[in-house]
């Protein structure tokens, strides 16, 4: 995604095969109002609060060998870029770190 087209983004889905450049990709953003969402290639909550993201989606195993996908909300970074989450998609949330 070029700068240009990012001016009028207000929601932006990053993939796991862009999860090296995420904090890249997320400086280059550097305007609040935008939804960030990424997908995870493992669940690891530090990585994730280091990347400074708002929403992370991942899978983990529920049971022995079923995978269910989860999502994990950043609460300071959404608040940050001045975006409100309603509180039921925190209650559904795995976890969320404050």
């Amino acid at each position: 995604m070029k700068t240009q087209q990012l001016a009028s983004c207000h929601l932006l889905f990053i993939s796991a095969s862009e999860e090296d450049r995420l904090p890249e990709i997320l400086r280059t953003l550097g305007k609040p109002g935008v939804l960030t969402n990424a997908e995870l290639s493992a669940p690891d909550a530090q990585k994730a609060s280091d990347r400074n993201g708002m929403v992370y989606f991942t899978m983990e195993e529920a049971k022995t060998g079923i995978l269910s996908p989860r999502f994990k909300i950043h609460p300071e970074t959404v608040e940050k870029a001045n975006l409100r989450m309603p509180s039921q998609l925190y209650a559904i949330a795995k976890k969320y770190w404050k």
